[in-house]
Order: C-alpha cells, then sequence, then structure tokens
C-alpha cells in the first residue's frame, strides 16, 4: 500500500515537473520571438544568408569558405529554409527553432538541478547571443545535448553518435577542435575493443566515416594564400564565458580565472576517474588554446562554457554543492546581461541595415547607380531581391569577405567619387574607408542612420552608416526614420 502511494506520489511530481519544463519552453519560445522582431541583423548575420542565397552548394565548397573560417553546415542549413521560401524578415525562426530544441533536450534529459535547468535557457549567450543574434552558434547546444543523451550508448549506437561528430565538426572552427578530441577517444575506444577480442566492422567504418569527413572539412576551409586572420586572443576567456564581462577589471578577471582553474581540478580530483579527467582535459584545452593563441570575438565565449556543461553532463558531476553555488551565480549574471542586451535591443538599432534599406526603397534605386564601401554594407542588401551596388559583383548580392586583396568589390575613394559621379554612397563608419567627417561635398546631401552592436551589458562596435545622395537625385533633403 505504502509503495503505491509512494509510486503515484512520485507521478505526480514527475507530472508537475514536465509541466513546468514545458511552460519554461513556451515562454523561452515567446520571448525569443519577441525580442527577434525587434532585432536588426548585423553584417555577420546577413553576410552567411546572402551567401547561402547567391552561391551554389559547389561554390562554398570550392571557392567562398576558403576565406570565411567557418565550415559548410550553417550556409547549408539556411539554404534549405530557402529553398524552402523563407523571407530574410523572418530570419530569426531558424535559430528559435534549434536553440528551443536544444533547450528542451537540456531540460528534460540532463540531471542538473532543476532550478539551474530553469534559469540556463535565459543566460546571455544561450538567449541572446545564439539565439537573438542569428548564426550558427545556435546549433551548439542542440549538438552537444544530443551528444551527451547519446555518449553512454556511443558504442552500440556508432552511426547515429558518427552523424552527430560530422554535423559537430562542420559547424564552426572551434567545434571542429571538440570533435577531433571526441574522435581521438572514440578511435582508443575502439582499440581498446579489438585488444579485447571484440572486432566491430559497423564501428570501425564509422571510424573512416569520421577521418574522411575531418580532412574533407579542412581541405575547404583552409585559408586561400590571401586570408589574413588578425590574432586576437585573451588570458581571461575563461573566466569571461562565465561571469566576468569583456569591460571588467583585470585583476578581478585574474583572480577569476584562477579560481575557475581550481575548482574544475577539485571536482576532477575528487571525483573523476582517470578517464573522466583526460576527457574534460581533451574537450576543453584545445578550445581555450585556441582563444589563447589565435583567435576568439566576444561572442564565441560562450563555447567554453557549453563544453564545460556537456563535460558535467556526461561525466555526472552535476551534484557538486560548491560547483552548482558558481553555476547559480554564473547564470543570474549572465541573465541580468540577457535583461540588459535585450532592453537595448527593443529601443536602439543593433544594425542600421533596415533603416538603411527603407530609406533606399523611397527612392528609384534600381536606375541609380549605388556603391557600397565596405563589408559591413552588406547588412543592406538582404532587404532586396538582388545586389544593389554596382561595384560589387554583379552575379551575386554578397560581399566576398578575404582581408587582404580578393574582395569582389572594386574598392572606391573620393577621386573615383569625383570622377564617376555615383548616385548614392553607402559607407559603413566602422571601417573608416571614407572618413564622414572628412568628405564633405557640395554634390551630396548626407544621411547619418545610427547603430551599435550591444554585447553583455555595454555598446561594443559602432554600426553607424552613413549614406550620400547626389542632389539631384534626391527626392528629399530629410529622412526622419520611423521610431522603433
Amino acid at each position: 500500500m505504502n509503495s503505491a502511494r509512494k509510486k503515484l506520489e512520485k507521478t505526480s511530481v514527475d507530472s508537475r515537473i514536465t509541466y513546468l519544463y514545458i511552460g519554461i519552453l513556451f515562454f523561452f519560445v515567446v520571448l525569443s520571438i519577441f525580442v527577434s522582431i525587434h532585432h536588426e541583423p548585423w553584417a555577420d548575420e546577413a553576410n552567411p544568408w546572402l551567401m547561402a542565397k547567391g552561391a551554389s552548394v559547389s561554390e562554398l565548397f570550392t571557392t567562398y569558405l576558403h576565406s570565411e573560417g567557418h565550415p559548410a553546415l550553417w550556409y547549408l542549413v539556411l539554404k534549405v529554409f530557402q529553398w524552402f521560401g523563407l523571407k530574410y524578415n523572418y530570419f530569426f525562426i531558424i535559430p528559435i527553432i534549434f536553440s528551443t530544441l536544444g533547450v528542451a533536450i537540456f531540460l528534460f534529459q540532463s540531471n542538473f538541478k532543476m532550478y539551474l535547468k530553469i534559469l540556463f535557457p535565459f543566460t546571455y549567450f544561450i538567449f541572446y547571443q545564439y539565439t537573438i543574434v542569428a548564426r550558427g552558434y545556435c546549433l551548439i547546444l542542440l549538438l552537444l545535448s544530443l551528444l551527451a543523451w547519446i555518449y553512454p550508448k556511443r558504442k552500440e549506437k556508432c552511426l547515429t553518435f558518427s552523424i552527430l561528430l560530422i554535423l559537430l565538426l562542420s559547424l564552426e572552427s572551434y567545434t571542429y577542435l571538440l570533435s577531433g578530441s571526441l574522435f581521438l577517444l572514440y578511435l582508443y575506444d575502439y582499440y581498446q575493443l579489438k585488444k579485447e577480442g571484440k572486432k566491430n566492422k559497423k564501428y570501425r567504418n564509422c571510424l573512416i566515416l569520421l577521418f574522411f569527413s575531418f580532412l574533407l572539412t579542412a581541405i575547404y576551409v583552409f585559408p586561400s594564400s590571401t586570408y589574413s586572420l588578425p590574432h586576437q586572443g585573451s588570458l581571461y576567456s575563461l573566466s569571461d564565458s562565465f561571469f566576468t564581462s569583456f569591460h571588467s577589471n583585470r585583476v578581478i578577471k585574474y583572480f577569476s580565472t584562477i579560481f575557475l582553474l581550481f575548482l574544475f581540478y577539485f571536482i576532477y580530483q575528487k571525483q573523476g576517474t582517470k578517464r573522466q579527467k583526460i576527457e574534460v582535459l581533451f574537450f576543453l584545452l584545445p578550445i581555450i588554446a585556441f582563444f589563447l593563441l589565435k583567435y576568439h570575438n566576444l561572442w564565441h565565449l560562450g563555447i567554453i562554457l557549453e563544453v564545460f556543461l556537456f563535460c558535467l553532463w556526461i561525466h555526472h558531476f552535476e551534484n557538486s554543492k560548491v560547483l552548482n553555488i558558481v553555476l547559480l551565480v554564473t547564470f543570474l549574471i549572465q541573465i541580468s546581461w540577457s535583461i540588459s542586451s535585450t532592453h537595448y535591443d527593443i529601443k536602439n538599432n543593433y544594425s542600421s541595415g533596415k533603416e538603411v534599406a527603407n530609406f533606399i526603397k523611397r527612392y528609384d534605386y534600381q536606375n541609380m547607380d549605388i556603391y557600397g564601401m565596405s563589408y559591413y554594407d552588406v547588412v543592406v542588401n538582404p532587404y532586396f531581391s538582388k545586389n544593389i551596388y554596382k561595384n560589387w559583383e554583379p552575379k551575386y548580392s554578397f560581399f566576398y569577405l578575404d582581408y587582404k586583396n580578393r574582395f569582389y568589390h572594386q574598392k572606391i575613394d573620393e577621386n573615383f567619387i569625383k570622377k564617376e559621379k555615383p548616385d548614392m554612397i553607402v559607407n559603413s563608419t566602422i571601417t573608416k574607408l571614407l572618413d564622414s567627417n572628412q568628405f564633405e561635398s557640395n554634390d551630396y546631401h548626407k544621411y547619418v542612420f545610427k547603430g551599435f552592436t550591444y554585447i553583455e551589458n555595454q555598446k561594443y562596435e559602432n554600426q553607424e552608416i552613413v549614406v550620400y545622395v547626389r542632389k539631384e537625385k534626391d527626392i528629399k533633403k530629410s529622412w526622419n526614420p520611423p521610431k522603433k
């Protein structure tokens, strides 16, 4: 009788928890849609959309991805949605779909404390940077959650596990490194089975498939001879991926980093097996080393946190009291960043691309010579059916991003402008190719469109665009943009 009663009570509690998680998921979707409607995509969101739209699959692999620094998965995902007719104005639907799936698996399949599960979907990187800002990072949580879910049965379900690894290595440079670590451990498991006399032909074939996937990805992503990636490492990437903001005091970051390293060491030294210690080092060190020695930007920092949570998930270390306090503090701080970023995005232009596009549409732009000055002007093109810039590659509606001399556009300066007399010039002030303060001409009216990317709780990069319109082509001498 007592046993049946306890079983009934447990079923009732489980049902309430399930309804709670469904409610959290629903709130996540509704909030994401509401904020995304107010978000204006910036250049790094617009460029992949236009590449997927303008380039064929073969051109992506043979030409353009050499200069992007990203493998093909995100571009192929965008191309699939475009084939189904998705318009740029609804671009935000794509990251919301993938983030929601990742959050759902995290809620229903992980063993983290309930309060951490409830808070995690609304942390800064998961909610804002990887859902509202529409980039390929929205797939990381989903793939890591699926891998963590299947990890205990990876040997039996080797094909499924291998497919997930192929997707992960095809997403970002950082996830390529993580996939490489998983592959090496997977290869070690295979040799251990072979030593025990347990031959598995399917397992072997999956390893061969993975090897060639790594090789092919390295070949088509390998930078072209003209590509130059600036060194942008950071000593504090570990601290900043958790709870210190990019503008925090360096001393605070330094001690925070040391604290986190000691915490991770303490957890794995106390609870971890030899294999688990090797795994956490294999998974985290290559990514942190790449961050430190080569390159990262502020929006990449959430990857370290996601990989660390993946390690805790597969190692069943979710119940460490000290760790849970640290995660609770981390999540609460990051939720404050989400609130700050969301408030800014709703009230202000994250990018000025949409506003500039609406301005240009007031004119007979199809019969005008419009010139774009830099990569950041790409934010305008997605709002038109085809490329509007005369000095960009006419076949495509995107900008070929190569950092030295293989730009698919004709570079212009003040002398060129005076000679050719373009009808309209679109100039992003971030690049300073045409200094708005120095370029003064009696022939043009000047219109300024404000925009700023916003990281955590502070403005980050100026996304202002200045448009010059030749006076005889100008239909109005003023522009009053609609309020957000």
